[in-house]
């Protein structure tokens, strides 16, 4: 279980940032750099706002979003502490419980994607761009 924990986070935490995905908190084989989810977050989003040069003006924006995104991973990772600590021993509720776990998954991307829509509308269209391209080279990765 352990494996499939850390596994999650990581979808998590990549899930958080994707919007203007630069680079990946994962390396090769979609490994975690260090098994530290906040630093990867936190090394996420400093690459992401470098990439998209945020300017003076947009920084009430990236933070709420880079805020949102923190608070949403810390969210994630407390739920799944939780649920390994109550694991349900039989497979119907495993299950029951995996749907559970993606259902707050969810709302998490729809809390990050409102504060990072809202920065996405203050970018210039460079910058828009290049969110573009970063988010969409994430999502064409073997």
């Amino acid at each position: 279980m352990k494996k499939i924990g850390k596994t999650l986070l990581a979808i998590v935490i990549i899930g958080l940032a994707v919007p203007a995905y630069a680079h990946s908190p994962c390396g090769p084989g979609g490994k975690m750099q260090d098994g530290n989810p906040e630093a990867n977050l936190d090394r996420h989003l400093a690459r992401m706002k470098e990439v998209l040069g945020i300017t003076p003006d947009q920084e009430g924006p990236w933070n709420e979003y880079a805020q949102k995104a923190k608070g949403e991973m810390e969210k994630m990772r407390d739920a799944m502490r939780e649920a390994r600590q109550d694991m349900p021993q039989t497979a119907p509720q495993r299950f029951d419980r995996r749907i559970e776990m993606m259902k707050r998954r969810i709302a998490s991307l729809e809390n990050v994607d409102e504060a990072f829509k809202r920065l996405y509308g203050v970018l210039t269209p460079q910058q828009q761009a290049a969110a573009d391209k970063h988010f969409m080279m994430m999502h064409h990765h073997p």
